[in-house]
């Protein structure tokens, strides 16, 4: 029995230090794992995923602020960084350098358009001579081009191009212009020599030679219309209403004796003694260079007899000789009505002044006047109707129909005024008639 229980107590103790020992090593060491069960282990557990992000680009143009591309999306790792250089057509793109750090990030791409120069080149439209100096521009490629470039004294045939390829010429016409043309009002003028080239438009490139002034040379001529161009001032002449063509202004002198070129007529060669309004207008008419009617047609137009009053025709009778004690005539404003059928520049200047008188004669253009005889109203019988057919300082050249010959003589333009005004016809009976002061005609 006392072995037995000794057996027992070593054996227990035993268990107990070996168990006290076996705590100890778990607690020191790393516990080894087998090679067999640490692969069994690996293959049961995944590997996590990589995280990736989205980057959207938007590629604008500088120029435009525009997208010239739909947005991609790109996907990157967290905190890589990126240059973005992505080629497009007809751009030159602007590198971007970036580190991706979330997933919202958006790109904006800048593109520089591609430019092409263009070489423009300026030309006369007639005679291919360079009217301005070349210059050269840039553009985008493809861009379609109007140039519209103004050139002083041309217009533009306008012109579209495509942009296309470098060192691209561009050909620029223009047509010469004239500008500021009008009617003249400027006084008649001398012409200087027998050198001068006149042209059938104000002279540009595309003018062409009218004539020289060789068969006219130191006559006054009249001026119809002017222009200037890039050559110069030039006005549109003629003589007796015919077209001399245009000339340039150093062509011509100012004058202070004017002279017009018109025809004598007679009322007495043609059988009225009492036709001195019909015979005034033939002279004025012949200054223009129009068609000269008859006195027949001139009456007929206007109408005659004793029956009518001078507001109205011509009262009394053309063909006839008169009395010393009546006047036969028709007044100023009813003889412009009836007789402009025969020239629409015959216009009444009933109550113009001394002034608008001479400005009319400088103009070339001549005056149907009422008056009288002598212009020095010496006797109310001398009632008269004559034409102002020149003018120097102070006096008018008056050319009278009442005569077989040519009757011209110069009267005082203060003269005149003071007969004009006050001249007064009388009727049958020897009375003042009502009578308009200042009664004029002109024919332009």
């Amino acid at each position: 029995m006392k072995i037995h229980k000794l057996l027992r107590l070593t054996f227990f103790s035993l268990i107990v230090v070996v168990g006290m020992h076996t705590n100890q090593v778990m607690a020191d060491d790393t516990p080894v794992v087998s090679s067999s069960a640490s692969s069994a282990s690996s293959a049961s557990t995944p590997a996590p995923a990589q995280t990736l992000y989205k980057v959207t680009y938007h590629y604008l143009d500088w120029e435009t602020k525009k997208q010239i591309k739909s947005d991609t999306t790109q996907q990157y790792t967290p905190g890589q960084t990126v240059t973005a250089n992505w080629s497009i057509a007809k751009y030159i793109a602007t590198p971007k350098t970036f580190v991706v750090t979330n997933d919202n990030m958006v790109i904006n791409l800048w593109y520089n358009p591609v430019k092409y120069a263009v070489y423009f080149k300026y030309v006369d439209y007639y005679t291919g001579r360079q009217v301005k100096s070349t210059y050269r521009a840039l553009y985008r490629v493809d861009t379609r081009l109007t140039p519209t470039s103004n050139v002083h004294g041309y217009k533009l045939v306008p012109v579209t191009v495509k942009v296309s390829t470098n060192n691209q010429w561009v050909t620029m016409r223009y047509k010469p212009t004239t500008w500021g043309r009008k009617t003249s009002n400027r006084f008649m003028m001398q012409v200087r020599s027998k050198n001068y080239t006149t042209w059938n438009a104000p002279y540009t490139s595309a003018a062409k030679k009218f004539g020289k002034t060789t068969s006219y040379a130191y006559s006054q001529v009249k001026i119809t219309n002017e222009a200037q161009t890039k050559w110069g001032i030039y006005y549109q002449i003629q003589k007796k209403g015919r077209n001399l063509g245009w000339i340039n202004r150093s062509g011509l002198k100012q004058i202070s004796t004017y002279r017009l070129p018109y025809n004598y007529f007679s009322q007495l060669y043609q059988g009225a003694p009492q036709g001195c309004e019909g015979a005034a207008l033939q002279m004025a008419l012949s200054a223009q260079g129009l068609r000269i009617p008859g006195l027949r047609e001139i009456y007929a137009a206007t109408g005659y007899g004793w029956h009518l009053s001078p507001y109205q025709g011509f009262y009394g009778n053309p063909w006839n000789y008169g009395y010393a004690t009546q006047t036969q005539t028709i007044y100023a404003a009813p003889f412009a009505a009836k007789t402009k059928r025969f020239a629409k520049g015959i216009a009444n200047m009933t109550g113009a002044s001394r002034g608008q008188i001479i400005n009319e004669i400088r103009r070339g253009n001549a005056v149907v006047t009422w008056g009288d005889y002598a212009w020095n109203q010496n006797g109310r019988h001398v009632f008269h109707v004559m034409t102002i057919v020149g003018y120097r300082y102070g006096q008018f050249l008056i050319a009278d129909p009442y005569a077989y010959g040519t009757r011209t003589f110069w009267v005082s333009t203060a003269q005149w005024e003071k007969i004009n005004t006050n001249i007064r016809a009388i009727d049958s009976a020897g009375r003042i008639r009502s009578t308009p002061a200042r009664m004029n005609v002109v024919v332009r």
